[in-house]
């Protein structure tokens, strides 16, 4: 708007002065050349001076440029030394959290020694233990047994000693008493003999039969 104005100003001054100017020199030529040279100084003055306005009217838009520029800039700075502020703040806690991360990490993993450790010890000592239990009643199971087996080997030596002494003692009764003739007495089975002898027969008594003596005690069917 102003450079339309600066410049649209003199031009309608020139337009306006113009006809004037021409109808006078026509009219009166000797005195209007005076009125030309005030015309044409005017018309130099008005075009330097709005030359020269011109001129500077794009230098205080360059400087209102430049301030704006300035502006902007130191702006973009502001905004600049913000983020890298941010950035730094950034950076900073990164550090921190990766710090943190790692701290963890190793507590982590000292935890998890620990317990693999604890849980190794208390595993070995329960497997002691169990094999502790194991060989004790392994033990005991060997020491019942060859209680049962001394018991029983007794048990049997025993036996064979009282049937040997019995065995003994009737040999000993037959060489002294030697046997009368009896009458052989021959029972199929225990019923039958128990029908007669009630209390059983002795091994020196006709009606015996080693085969109803099942204890072999000398004594058939008691």
């Amino acid at each position: 708007m102003n450079h339309v104005l600066l410049i649209g100003l003199p031009l309608l001054v020139l337009l306006i002065v113009t006809p004037f100017l021409l109808k006078e020199f026509l009219q009166q030529p000797r005195s209007s050349s005076r009125l030309l040279i005030i015309f044409a100084v005017l018309c130099s003055v008005l075009l330097l001076a709005s030359c020269s306005f011109e001129e500077s009217i794009p230098v205080e838009e360059y400087e209102q440029d430049l301030l704006l520029v300035e502006e902007k800039l130191s702006s973009a700075n502001s905004e600049k030394e913000n983020l890298q502020n941010q950035l730094d703040a950034y950076l900073s806690e990164n550090e921190d959290l990766r710090r943190q991360l790692t701290d963890s990490k190793a507590s982590v993993d000292e935890r998890l020694a620990e317990a693999e450790s604890t849980l190794r010890k208390e595993f070995e000592g329960e497997l002691q233990r169990v094999k502790d239990e194991a060989q004790k009643q392994l033990e005991e199971e060997i020491t019942s047994v060859r209680k049962e087996e001394q018991e029983k080997a007794a048990a049997a030596i025993a036996e064979a000693e009282r049937q040997f002494e019995q065995q003994s003692k009737t040999s000993e009764a037959t060489e002294s008493n030697p046997p009368t003739s009896q009458p052989s007495e021959n029972f199929q089975n225990c019923t039958d003999l128990k029908g007669t002898y009630p209390g059983g027969v002795s091994s020196d008594h006709p009606a015996y039969q080693p085969k109803m003596d099942r204890d072999n005690d000398g004594w058939a069917c008691e």
